[in-house]
């Protein structure tokens, strides 16, 4: 008997985890080092949860709980552009400077942040003019 309700239990708990999409068990340190296949240190670790922070609209001076809160409230697609932001921005050589120096403040990283969105914005507008243009010559 026992066994037969331990081994529903788990099932329940699988389907209700599964059907979650990660949400329950968002791990963004380890979501950000597969992304980079590698460990980070304890600086990219702090960096890149200031502009989790960031990127969730909470002060970089948030709890854990509110921290830990907004990364569950975000979307599954927010969630993903947060990380593969942050995995870039980890690895800029001045950003890490600035951080170490004490220099990084929530308007900088906020900054970044948006100049970052800009910028994927253009590269994706300017390769649909292109692909337009080459659609017109043919």
């Amino acid at each position: 008997m026992r066994k037969h309700g331990y081994l529903a239990f788990m099932l329940l708990f699988i389907i209700v985890a599964s059907s979650c999409n990660g949400v329950l068990f968002r791990n963004p340190q380890h979501d950000v080092e597969q992304l980079l296949s590698r460990k980070l240190t304890q600086d990219e670790a702090e960096l890149m949860k200031l502009i989790l922070c960031s990127s969730a609209g909470i002060s970089i001076t948030a709890t854990d709980a509110e921290y830990h809160k907004a990364l569950k409230d975000m979307s599954p697609l927010t969630y993903k552009e947060a990380i593969e932001s942050a995995a870039k921005m980890i690895q800029s050589k001045p950003l890490m400077t600035l951080y170490k120096t004490g220099k990084l403040t929530e308007k900088t990283i906020k900054a970044l942040i948006q100049t970052m969105k800009e910028a994927i914005k253009n590269v994706g507008d300017y390769i649909d003019q292109k692909a337009m243009e080459y659609d017109l010559s043919q």
